[in-house]
C-alpha cells in the first residue's frame, strides 16, 4: 500500500503489479506453503488464570469502577 500512495496509484493496481512479478519470478502460492514451516500450537501455562477465566466468560469488564461504566442515575 505504501507503494501505491508513494506512486499515485491504486492499491489494487499495485498488487496486480507484484502478483505478476512474483509469477514471473515462479513464485506461487503453493511453493510458499512447501517451503513454510509449521508454527507450534500454542497452549497457556497451566496457571494462566486469566485464559481460564475467558474461556468461562467470568472476566469483569474493563469499565468496571471506572468514569465510563454506566450506572442507573445515567440512565433517567
Amino acid at each position: 500500500m505504501a507503494t501505491a500512495i508513494d506512486e499515485g496509484t491504486s492499491v489494487e493496481a499495485t498488487g496486480l503489479a507484484l502478483f505478476k512479478a512474483a509469477q514471473d519470478r515462479g513464485i506461487s502460492l503453493q511453493s510458499m506453503r512447501a517451503d513454510g514451516q509449521g508454527a507450534p500450537s500454542a497452549t497457556p501455562p497451566k496457571d494462566d488464570t486469566e485464559a481460564t477465566e475467558r474461556a468461562e466468560g467470568s472476566m469483569p469488564s474493563p469499565l468496571a469502577g471506572s468514569d465510563l461504566s454506566p450506572t442507573a442515575s445515567q440512565y433517567h
